[in-house]
Formats: C-alpha cells, structure tokens, sequence
C-alpha cells in the first residue's frame, strides 16, 4: 500500500467530489428530462401522425441514445486515460450541450414533418455519445482522489446518488408546466424549457470543472511515464469479455429507474384513469430518495463489501417487484407513492455500491475506459430493452406479468454473476500504475 501521504488533502478532495457531482447532476437532469418527455410529450409532438404506435416509437427515441452510449465510453475513456479525467469529463458535458440545444429547438412533425422524428433521433443518439463518457470518468476521478481512504465507496457514490437530484428536479419542472399551463401550451412550447435550462447548467458545469485538479493517480501515471500509447484498444482487447459480462450485473437498476418506474409505470396508470400529474409527482418525490439510499449503498459497501450490498440490493427488488405491481393496480394514490419510493430505494442501495466496484476492477492505464465501456454495456443492453422489449410489453394484453418476469431474471443474473465470479474489492490497493 502507497503511503498516506499521496491522499490529497481533504479540502481538494471535497472540491473535486463537488466538481464532478455538479456536473454529473447536471447531466442525469438532461438525461431524465428526456426520460419523461419522452413519456409525456413526444409521443404527441414527434409521433402523432402514428397513434397506435406513438407511446411506442417514444420511448424508442429515448431508447436510442443507449446505443451510442459505448461508443461515447470508448471516445471518452482513451482521452481520459491517455489525457487526463478532468479534460476528458470538459468534453462529455460540451457534447451533451450540442444535443440538448437541437431537441430545445427542434420543430414538432406538425411543421415540417418526418424530418422532425429523424432529427430527433440523431440528437438522442448525440446525447448519448456524450453521456457515455459521463461515468467512467467521474467515478474514476473521485475514486482516484480517496484512493486510500476507508470510505472510498462512500465518496465515489456521491457521483451517481445525484441521479435522484436530476431526475426529480427534471420531474419537479415537468409537474409544474403540467400544472400551470394547458396540454396544448404545454406540447406547442413549455415542454422546451427544460432543455433549454439544461443547456445553460452544461455549459456552465463545464466551465466549474475546468478549474478542478487532476486525479493524483493519473499525474502519478503521467510522471511514471507509464501512460498508454492507445489505453481504450488495450482495456478493450485485454478485458472485454470481463467488460461484456459484469454489464448484465446491473441491469436490474437500469430497469428499475427509468424502464419501470417512469417509462412503464406512466402510461400504465394513464390507462388505469391516474393523472399524468400525479404520476409525475411520485417520481419527483421517489427520485429525492435516491441520494440518501445510493450514498447508504456506498457506505454500508464500505462496511460489509461491494458484493455483499450488490446481492442484498437486488433480492430485495426481486422480492418487491410483485407487492410494487399490487400496490399500482389498487389505484389508491398513497400506495402509487409508496411503490415508487420503495422500489427505487431498494435499487439504488446497490447503486451506491456499483459505482465504487466497477473502476476498482481495472488498473489505473485503463480505468476510465474499462469502467466506462461496462457501465455503458449495460446501457446498450437496455437499448434493446427500451427500444423494442418495454415497447411490446407496453403493447401487450398483460403487461404486469412481463414486468415481473424480467425484474426477476435481471436481479436473479445480478446476484448469481457477482456470486460465482468476482474478487472483493473493498480492501484492494487500486494504486498501482
């Protein structure tokens, strides 16, 4: 183990884990604006010449930024590990802006038709280059800054438990357009505003980390000259098939929040006489309680393991998933509420302990990428999922059932790969270069 003197003090560690978690809210907000625009408004903006199929082709349109999230983790990940976290992370959020600026201003099909859906395709598809660059490397560059501290899970978790900082602020804006202002004010104009603030939050997050330090492994990589000639081709060749596999362990988050939570739950109590209002206001409040319960993950990992909190995590949703469903179909507006906060919570205590796993299982030459590219493995998988699975299940006569299943097989994947395969990691020096 390196000496204690290489921890940065704790007042640069405490800028640099606010640097990266302002920027990190900031892009979960554009993440999740789209996630509920995409169950709110698109379908009637972007797909109403297709009525059937509208909620559909939607949620396939936020569905396909996943597919270029890996491609955006590749990108990212070689500048990160060959240039620096801090520069790498500058450039996902200005490619996230660019995006988020043509869906604020894009016209509806109504004016000039199909060119409107396509384009709005290709911007998700932008988005999503940026956001895969978005993970691997803030985790990387908090995990690095307290690499020898005993709560470095705790610290790293601090990156993604501002998920339920962006997704309900997302929500809260959303619920008050829907409230203030008419469905038609709201698809002609309003449902803009969001982005359009989320523009000048990445601009402005991008500009903050440009005065942050660089991670201290990194220029102790730098000075060692042990920095890779092509560090995202190595991470690539030497571990994908590590990458490809521990990807599926954290499906069952992804299909928590946002598949079942927004993108399922919505328009099925829509169609069960609930307010797209109301519905809008549990994932505010449930999104609130992701922080406490993904930072708690972080923690109690901390204490008994990342494996440990990964497999409770996961059997808890597994178990939940049928009394959630249950709770949705009495119709009663406080058993909404509380499904939506226990089923997150119960996802996101897992969270806490992912975010501190996955870069400590890659060497310091590659962390960036090796982290980055799994994470957003999962994220491709899931594009499957939004972009044709969750559509036919919405489609289909039955959808509870399909819920249920695939919540079960995702955690149950979960808990049986982190069991069999994987070394504990809450103990281990990630120090080396």
């Amino acid at each position: 183990m390196e000496t204690q003197v290489e921890l940065y003090p704790l007042k640069e560690r405490v800028k640099i884990a606010a640097l990266a978690v302002f920027g990190s809210y900031v892009e979960w907000y554009d993440y999740f604006i789209a996630a509920t625009a995409a169950a709110l408004v698109w379908s009637d903006v972007f797909f109403s010449a297709y009525p059937y199929l509208s909620t559909a082709f939607s949620i396939a349109a936020f569905g396909v930024a996943y597919f270029t999230r890996p491609v955006g983790a590749y990108i990212f990940g070689h500048i990160g590990d060959k240039y620096g976290r801090k520069s790498s992370l500058i450039y996902t959020l200005l490619t996230v802006s660019v995006a988020m600026f043509g869906i604020s201003v894009l016209p509806s099909a109504n004016s000039i038709g199909v060119i409107a859906p396509i384009l709005l395709f290709v911007f998700r598809a932008i988005q999503g280059i940026g956001f895969g660059g978005e993970y691997g490397g803030a985790a990387t560059w908090v995990l690095e800054t307290n690499a020898y501290s005993k709560l470095r899970a705790t610290w790293t978790s601090l990156t993604m438990a501002v998920i339920g900082l962006g997704s309900g602020t997302g929500a809260a804006l959303y619920y008050y357009l829907s409230t203030h202002f008419s469905r038609a004010d709201l698809l002609n104009f309003w449902w803009r505003v969001p982005f359009f603030i989320g523009v000048v939050l990445i601009i402005s997050a991008a500009i903050i980390r440009y005065f942050a330090l660089e991670s201290n492994l990194f220029v102790k990589l730098q000075k060692a000259g042990k920095v890779l000639k092509n560090p995202a081709n190595v991470a690539i060749k030497t571990h994908i098939g590590l990458m490809l596999l521990i990807a599926t362990t954290w499906l069952y988050i992804f299909w928590v929040n946002p598949a079942t939570i927004q993108l399922f739950a919505t328009p099925y109590l829509a169609k069960m006489g609930i307010s797209r209002t109301y519905v809008t206001y549990t994932l505010i409040i449930s999104n609130f309680i992701i922080p406490f319960t993904t930072i708690f993950g972080g923690f109690l990992s901390d204490l008994i393991g990342r494996r440990t909190t990964i497999v409770i995590s996961a059997l808890s949703v597994a178990i939940f998933i049928y009394p959630y469903i249950i709770l949705l179909q009495s119709g009663n507006l406080f058993n909404i509420l509380i499904a939506q906060i226990i089923l997150n919570a119960l996802a996101f205590i897992g969270e806490g302990s992912f975010t501190a796993y996955f870069p400590e299982l890659f060497r310091t030459q590659f962390r960036y990428t090796g982290s980055g590219v799994s994470y957003q493995f999962t994220a491709m998988y899931m594009g499957f999922v939004y972009s044709f699975l969750l559509p036919a299940i919405l489609l289909s006569g039955n959808p509870t059932i399909y819920v249920i299943i695939v919540t079960i097989v995702f955690c149950g994947l979960s808990m049986l790969i982190r069991l069999r395969l994987w070394q504990e990691t809450v103990k281990s020096d990630i120090s080396h270069v």
